[in-house]
């Protein structure tokens, strides 16, 4: 009988939403340039209730694309994203203000925002609210 704690638990959810965010992103192959490829998965309790990838230059990003989805069911819940949100207004509104309004408690980033003047502003933004950031899962 295999004994897991809540942590060994916790990281294999984080892995496997993870890389189901990946897998999203990969959906914006050839349609995003010059922006990245990003992918979203929110949970509650270990269920998805919404899922979304930057599509189109220009167009919506994957968390705010996956929060639509979720609506209230991202309340108190995690959302995985594979880039870290952008916290600055371009041709769409800063991610970060829409995902601290949808009061999800816990936000997993694969990587930060890999320009020095945007780099981890947004987690810290995160963390002052009082959500938990996870970064480099």
């Amino acid at each position: 009988m295999a004994i897991f704690s809540r942590e060994s638990v916790a990281n294999e959810s984080d892995a496997i939403f993870m890389h189901r965010a990946i897998e999203l992103a990969q959906k914006g192959e050839g349609r995003v340039e010059p922006n990245p490829m990003v992918g979203a998965v929110i949970t509650r309790n270990n269920i998805v209730v919404g899922e979304g990838f930057h599509g189109a230059f220009g167009g919506p990003h994957a968390e705010t694309i996956a929060l639509g989805i979720a609506g209230e069911s991202a309340r108190g819940g995690t959302l995985y994203v594979t880039l870290e949100p952008c916290c600055h207004t371009g041709k769409t509104p800063p991610c970060v203000d829409a995902v601290i309004a949808s009061g999800v408690s816990r936000v997993v980033v694969a990587v930060e925002d890999p320009f020095p003047a945007m780099m981890g502003r947004s987690l810290e933004l995160l963390k002052k609210t009082g959500i938990d950031v996870t970064l480099g899962t």
